[in-house]
């Protein structure tokens, strides 16, 4: 059943299926606040009710009327939407639930182990007043309209920072609410209020402000706004020869001047400001010359089996990569990504144990360059955040990980790599208690991906299978030549 099926007659969304973390059979239904409408959608991390304490949520679907065996007045309100736009793609939407069903877990327990720790610091993303917003906060009230109160309350708060950004955690005790992040994001669709794109700020990562000119803005017309403020003009300046973005500190450095006057220039609406991330990736950036990774002469096995996983038909298949120890599987892994990365699409490389993770790391840079990123629990939380925000961003290619690396938010995966599928590490000791080879095999023909399972000593399941024809058997029987 598709997630659009759980509601009949779909005209305008209303009310919301919400799945949470609990052992329950079957999502719970909501009704959607009317400011939050544009926000809520299949994939939207939300903030509900349940029995008396708040729990986050993902909506599976939404509809205009709710469940034939609910009556519309015993359905609460949902209380907020957590973010502007959903996190759950539909395909891992789809990957969560048959999941869910294999490993008779509920669907809110498998799409929590499906997103990083980290995403619940809503509180400390940061917001700041648009020009539009700050005229629309200095008018008067009856001049404001049908405004709702609490956006009115949320303008006049941020028109207080004067020009400086205020976390939501901050708003939320200056307002006495804590469900504003809707009404926030709604605001921002209508051009009130600008949000760091991030979403991740303060949880361990890096970033840098960067400047930039408001787009609308020439520079005379910036230059007329600035005629006592000499500082300010060659700031003006070097922004408008650098029009796609310098960073705060190197403004600064080159105009001979302080932060204070880059931010009065953001308080008159001259220039634009936003948080971007440093790169944080502690691995060192390799090429090709420094192991020769990419260089090597294939051997015959080494060839037939590359060219059997790419000369493949289109769409899903399942191959069982059976190569002795040293026989070169891992060049034939990343030959096949970058082929199938040139072809367009993504790949997905799995590994058992974290120890085994920064060697391919460097390896794979050396033959796919340098956007590939890394998902293991090693990883500071702020890593781990910045590279799932990378790979849902569509700005890396290639996600190498162990176990629950399998639910990367990558898009449009063309290869999907189990290296050492018979390792017990794949195996989740806990609810839902998934193995990532199966996982692996599902995502596979959601995507319509090859997956290429590799072993010297293949698991008894997956070699019984090959063998009787649902994955192709490849061998690799002899070891690569010193």
């Amino acid at each position: 059943m598709q997630t659009e099926d759980l509601f009949e007659g779909i005209r305008e969304d209303a009310y919301a299926q919400v799945a949470v973390p609990l052992p329950v059979a079957r999502p719970f239904t909501y009704r959607i606040p009317e400011h939050a409408i544009s926000l809520v959608m299949p994939g939207s991390r939300v903030l509900v009710n349940v029995s008396g304490r708040p729990l986050t949520g993902i909506v599976v679907a939404t509809g205009n009327a709710p469940p034939r065996d609910l009556a519309p007045g015993k359905i609460q309100l949902l209380h907020d939407c957590l973010d502007p736009l959903p996190l759950m793609s539909p395909l891992l939407l789809a990957l969560t639930r048959s999941v869910a069903a294999q490993t008779m877990s509920s669907w809110g327990e498998t799409m929590r182990i499906a997103l990083p720790s980290g995403l619940d610091r809503v509180a400390r993303r940061r917001v700041a007043l648009t020009p539009k917003g700050r005229k629309a906060a200095s008018e008067e009230p009856l001049a404001k309209g049908s405004m709702q109160t609490a956006s009115l309350s949320l303008l006049e708060v941020l028109l207080d920072a004067k020009g400086e950004t205020r976390t939501i955690g901050t708003l939320m005790r200056r307002v006495g609410n804590s469900a504003i992040c809707a009404q926030l994001y709604e605001m921002a669709q209508r051009g009130l209020v600008c949000i760091e794109d991030e979403w991740s700020s303060g949880v361990g990562g890096r970033w840098q402000d960067v400047a930039m000119p408001m787009r609308h803005i020439t520079r005379s017309r910036a230059l007329e706004h600035t005629e006592r403020a000499p500082a300010q003009r060659r700031v003006i300046d070097v922004l408008w020869d650098n029009t796609q973005g310098i960073r705060v500190e190197s403004l600064c450095e080159t105009a001979g001047c302080g932060v204070a006057t880059v931010k009065s220039l953001f308080v008159k609406g001259l220039i634009e400001i936003r948080r971007e991330p440093l790169d944080d990736d502690e691995q060192s950036k390799w090429s090709a010359n420094d192991d020769g990774a990419g260089r090597f002469c294939l051997t015959d096995s080494q060839q037939q089996a590359l060219d059997r996983i790419l000369n493949a038909s289109e769409g899903f298949r399942s191959l069982l990569l059976h190569g002795v120890t040293g026989s070169g599987k891992t060049e034939v892994y990343l030959r096949a990504a970058k082929r199938t990365i040139e072809s367009g699409r993504k790949a997905l490389l799995l590994v058992p144990e974290i120890g085994l993770t920064p060697l391919l790391v460097h390896r794979a840079k050396a033959v796919l360059g340098d956007d590939v990123g890394v998902m293991h629990s090693g990883m500071s939380e702020g890593e781990r955040l910045s590279n799932w925000w990378r790979a849902r961003n569509g700005h890396i290619r290639t996600v190498i990980g162990p176990r629950s690396a399998v639910f990367a938010p990558l898009e449009n995966v063309g290869l999907i790599i189990v290296d050492e599928e018979h390792d017990s590490a794949y195996k989740q000791d806990e609810t839902p208690r998934y193995h990532s080879r199966d996982v692996a095999l599902c995502r596979a023909r959601l995507e319509g991906a090859a997956l290429v399972m590799g072993s010297a000593t293949p698991s008894i399941e997956t070699f019984f299978a090959g063998v009787g024809g649902a994955h192709e058997v490849l061998s690799m029987p002899a070891r690569v030549a010193n």
